[in-house]
């Protein structure tokens, strides 16, 4: 209803504005043909992926069979995720790159609270691979496929029996986006099962639910709402990368939601 009354008013709708509390308000803008200014009010255009939530990207062809076998074999104790939105602490990651050499260490700093950053004033944190990079090869092949530089790759881990990631967005890290110089998130499914969802909230605030399959590349904007559950019997792992922006790295989404 106040969609159709901002539109009948003569308003358009230009975006909607996400807060960290993973609440969405649609934004409008009314165009003016005369001003005090030289020329028409016009709300500047935006860039198409700024709508996607979750979806398929088109990485190319890659063989994901042998880094899920070589995850599955890991001895390796996955850190319990730091988010308070980490239901039961059921979500948990290994840092491949991240802001230290050890894989345990799975924090970013600059998404951490004042408390946290006074406690660590005189520790320096700059990106890096970490010791499982190098017990992991089989990542190479696939890394390589992405366009540009390369943030933060972690293994994620989703307990099963109903383990949960409840509905957030990710707005404490301010270098998510599309724009160029900012980070996207891509998800490789390396073992799940049928009962895995992922569930994201669209600009238009429609609820969009999918089930990442093993071989599929998914990307995910963060800082849209979003929930993860397992709900199957069997561990939920992801190979999660953080890829900087380019155009590249935008037309890895963009082609396909244009197609």
């Amino acid at each position: 209803r106040a969609n159709k009354i901002a539109v009948d008013a003569g308003f358009n709708w230009i975006g909607t504005k996400v807060t960290t509390f993973a609440e969405l308000y649609a934004i409008y803008f009314k165009e003016a043909k005369n001003t005090l200014f030289d020329g028409p009010r016009r709300h500047p255009p935006r860039l198409s992926t700024e709508d996607c939530s979750i979806e398929k990207a088109n990485l190319g062809s890659f063989d994901i069979h042998p880094i899920a076998e070589s995850v599955s074999s890991l001895d390796t104790k996955y850190t319990n995720h730091y988010s308070n939105y980490n239901k039961g602490e059921s979500w948990a990651a290994l840092s491949l790159r991240g802001y230290s050499d050890d894989p345990a260490f799975i924090t970013k700093p600059i998404e951490m609270s004042k408390k946290w950053q006074i406690e660590h004033i005189k520790e320096e944190f700059s990106i890096q691979d970490t010791a499982l990079r190098k017990k992991l090869p089989e990542v190479e092949n696939l890394l390589t496929l992405f366009p540009g530089r390369l943030h933060r790759v972690r293994l994620m881990s989703l307990s099963p029996g109903g383990g949960e990631l409840e509905r957030h967005t990710d707005q404490v890290d301010p270098d998510t986006g599309v724009q160029n110089g900012n980070v996207m998130r891509f998800h490789f499914p390396l073992v799940t099962n049928e009962e895995v969802s992922f569930t994201s909230w669209q600009v238009s605030g429609k609820k969009k639910t999918v089930h990442m399959k093993t071989g599929e590349c998914w990307y995910l904007d963060t800082r849209k709402p979003h929930q993860a559950i397992n709900n199957g019997d069997t561990n939920r792992i992801h190979l999660v990368v953080d890829v900087e922006v380019n155009e590249e790295v935008r037309e890895l989404v963009r082609n396909v939601v244009s197609g």
